[in-house]
């Protein structure tokens, strides 16, 4: 147990989880990022990003305002009891009918704010990485511009407030402050907490020992002191969630650390590993500019329950239209989210079948 544990501190310590994408091959990437997040739940791949990251930051900061105004929109809209054709045809609210004929429509899948991000979400060397852990046939099911906790202007006043779901949510606080959590399907809370219309469901614990889905944050800005995701190093090996009632989910944890990365890079993590988004002053200087995305395997359903959500995060749709719109690289991740389309197992799937049934056939011509 101690040699597990110094192992984890070292590779922590030497800061041995960040991987170069342009000095690694494909292979050699895939192979030490499993590594890592099976040892200690999470890694860094730099400069994923070279190029244009300003317009992105630009880009990422006016889909946040778009995404917060749509939603009010549609909040007041929904508060009205406004019909359905009309919401559909309202000319200032982006919303799209979901996959599922018999539910009502959602507010649109986020990356439709975000067309030159789209260009990076699906790059090959990224996806055959996540692939190499989960499976491979993969999708997105949640995406959304990520926010920091806000630094009070007293810096010591600590601010909490439910969220639309009527969850707690930490608003504002010290630079002691956290939010530990993970992240579906490991969060007990269920993003809905005790509303049936809301909850999606989580595992119970302790959870098993086995990657259900994988975090990925894309920093556009440097992430340090101010913006550098809190981590507990193994945690995905504890089996429960800071959720599960038993500690205090807004104070330090011996051996957090502290994610130090430079814009362009991407912070991966198992969906079971502890982390807490850091308390930041955001000023025109100094920002912090991150997206969040997180990916399943195939076969587990993402959003079979909370028919009637309108609001959530989950699953958020896409028409074929807007599907069509993004990078080809991209597309066979999020094509499930449309309406009327016969969403189809990716190719390696199937043939991963062919070879399997190949091998087999040797043993029924053996008989005969």
């Amino acid at each position: 147990m101690k040699s597990v544990e110094s192992e984890i501190k070292n590779l922590v310590l030497s800061e041995k989880y960040k991987l170069d994408i342009s000095k690694l091959t494909n292979k050699q990437l895939k192979i030490k990022a499993k590594y890592l997040i099976d040892k200690i739940g999470f890694c860094v791949i730099e400069n994923v990003i070279k190029n244009n990251i300003k317009d992105l930051i630009l880009e990422i900061e006016n889909a946040q305002k778009k995404i917060k105004n749509n939603t009010e929109l549609f909040r007041k809209l929904l508060k009205k009891n406004t019909n359905e054709k009309f919401i559909l045809n309202h000319p200032h609210l982006e919303v799209r009918m979901t996959k599922y004929r018999n539910r009502k429509s959602k507010l649109v899948n986020d990356i439709f704010w975000m067309p030159k991000f789209s260009k990076y979400l699906g790059k090959k060397t990224v996806t055959d990485v996540i692939k190499f852990i989960l499976d491979d046939h993969i999708r997105i099911g949640q995406l959304h511009p990520k926010s920091s906790i806000s630094k009070s202007s007293d810096g010591k006043k600590i601010v909490i407030k439910n969220d639309l779901f009527g969850l707690p949510r930490v608003r504002q606080g010290n630079l002691d402050v956290r939010e530990w959590h993970t992240d579906w399907p490991h969060d007990p809370w269920g993003y809905g907490g005790k509303n049936k219309n809301e909850n999606i469901g989580c595992l119970k614990d302790p959870f098993p020992d086995i990657t259900l889905g994988i975090v990925v944050m894309h920093y556009l800005t440097d992430a340090s002191k101010s913006g550098g995701t809190l981590v507990v190093p193994g945690s995905h090996k504890f089996g429960n969630s800071p959720r599960h009632g038993h500690i205090s989910t807004i104070l330090p944890i011996k051996g957090e650390h502290q994610i130090k990365a430079k814009a362009g890079s991407i912070f991966i993590q198992d969906t079971r590993l502890w982390h807490s988004s850091p308390v930041s002053e955001q000023t025109k200087k100094k920002k912090r500019v991150v997206v969040l995305s997180r990916w399943y395997p195939w076969w587990l359903q993402i959003d079979d329950y909370a028919t009637k959500s309108r609001l959530n995060g989950v699953a958020r749709p896409l028409s074929i239209k807007d599907l069509k719109k993004l990078p080809k690289d991209l597309r066979p991740y999020m094509d499930y989210l449309c309406n009327n389309f016969e969403a189809e197992l990716q190719s390696s799937i199937i043939n991963r079948t062919k070879i399997n049934i190949k091998r087999s056939l040797k043993f029924f011509k053996q008989i005969k």
